[in-house]
């Protein structure tokens, strides 16, 4: 049980009772006039994100350490961040209450040091540091054109390469969309340097199409037919396996004729299975 959800003041704003447990980092999100906000003591609401509607109504000292380090310009707020914590050394009618002090900004290059009144007859020196975010990783959206841009790299990488990339389960997942998948690595070894991608490298482990090499290698062509079974098993729909692989298939008709009858009748029992699951 985290016993800090236990102790946080009834109100309608932060207060440095709030931050007992800890220095806190807050992005503002606005920041707008406080209507209710006893003269001048808190004039001013800065809304930031998690914060229950309850704003940071900064103080005097701390409104003049955000105009100058971040501009008079309230609207530019939005989107940065800053460290706030409790300074038990706050004083009001002459007790210590405690207020809540920013320690770390975001949007500065450098440490600042400003002179803040401390009393009425003294000031001193008050030190504000910059704040790093730590960005949040963002798994990108998987479609075909984003694994096609991978696969080309992969494709200059060889057959061991690709094949670890075919096998990622967000490629498995997305197989049905990779359609283009297949004509555009073909190119790819056609058009690739011999230094970076050899004829006989194809990243499918099938020998070259449109007549790069003359001499059909029947290793090639059987990992073609483990890695078409595997999809035939894995898949729904045996046409979109099909599908996927016309071209291989054709070409393993041409150069391969007796492990592309193998194929077709490996076929043939899936769609016997698919019509009587149907």
């Amino acid at each position: 049980m985290d016993m800090s959800t236990t102790i946080a003041p009834k109100s309608d704003q932060l207060n440095a009772d709030d931050l007992i447990s800890g220095s806190r980092t807050i992005t503002i999100t606005r920041v707008n006039a406080n209507p209710g906000g006893n003269g001048a003591d808190q004039p001013v609401n800065v809304f930031f994100e998690d914060d229950g509607n309850k704003p940071f109504r900064p103080c005097k000292s701390m409104r003049r350490v955000m105009v100058a380090i971040w501009g008079k310009d309230a609207v530019e707020y939005a989107g940065r961040s800053m460290t706030i914590y409790r300074d038990p050394e706050v004083t009001w009618g002459g007790m210590k209450v405690g207020g809540i002090r920013i320690s770390h900004m975001s949007h500065m290059e450098r440490e600042v040091t400003l002179a803040l009144t401390a009393t009425q007859k003294q000031r001193k020196p008050y030190i504000v540091k910059p704040l790093v975010i730590e960005q949040k990783a963002v798994t990108p959206k998987v479609d075909a054109a984003a694994l096609i841009e991978v696969a080309k790299v992969q494709a200059r990488l060889g057959t061991a390469a690709f094949t670890k990339f075919w096998n990622l389960p967000e490629t498995k997942k997305n197989r049905e969309t990779l359609k283009p998948l297949i004509s555009e690595l073909g190119k790819l070894a056609k058009d690739a340097d011999a230094a970076d991608a050899p004829a006989d490298d194809d990243p499918f482990g099938l020998p070259a199409i449109a007549g790069e090499t003359n001499q059909p290698d029947l290793e090639q062509f059987t990992r073609l037919f483990d890695m078409i079974k595997t999809d035939l098993s894995d898949a729904g729909s045996v046409d979109q396996v099909i599908e996927l692989y016309q071209d291989q298939i054709a070409q393993m008709a041409k150069d391969a004729p007796e492990l592309h009858k193998d194929l077709q009748d490996e076929i043939a029992e899936y769609r016997k299975a698919e019509a009587s699951e149907g």
